[in-house]
């Protein structure tokens, strides 16, 4: 189902991976979720990431990678709106997948939305929404104009979306 990966390109069980980090850095533990895209080819190339941050002494993520066919409106123009969702719905997805596989509870997760507040944006639309969505399920939800100095997974999904 997910294939993620080091940066390194090793590529490793995920769920196993969490269990472990898990297990060594206890409550110094902090898991941070998100995912972006970019287009490139016609394609939309989505990085999921799970960071790991260990209190303030470093950080380090593994990545999943879809790719899918751009979306596009009866004009021939992209779909933003559907991208910038597809997003948050891996992202929310992935999470619940880890949790019903009882390896991090929704309280051990942040999940982070690539969505600008501060200025109007298409992706300043959908914060309530996809941010009511994940806080509806019991997530910690940060977002860009609130705490974009705190994100991690987000910021490695940009690097590798680049």
């Amino acid at each position: 189902m997910y294939n993620f990966k080091t940066v390194d390109g090793i590529q490793i069980q995920i769920l196993e991976h969490i269990a472990v980090q898990k297990a060594k850095f206890g409550k110094n533990l902090k898991v941070h979720i998100g995912t972006d895209a970019s287009s490139r080819e016609g394609f939309l190339h989505y990085y999921l990431v799970v960071a790991f941050r260990y209190g303030s002494n470093g950080a380090h993520f593994v990545y999943h990678k879809e790719k899918i066919p751009v979306f596009k409106h009866g004009n021939g123009k992209p779909d933003v709106f559907n991208k910038l969702w597809k997003e948050a719905e891996l992202t929310i997805n992935f999470c619940e997948y880890i949790v019903e596989n009882e390896i991090l509870s929704r309280e051990q997760v942040t999940i982070e939305m690539d969505y600008n507040g501060i200025r109007e944006t298409l992706s300043t639309k959908l914060i309530p929404a996809t941010s009511g969505w994940a806080i509806g399920l019991g997530y910690k939800v940060i977002t860009k104009n609130e705490h974009h100095n705190l994100q991690i997974a987000v910021k490695a999904a940009n690097f590798l979306s680049q």
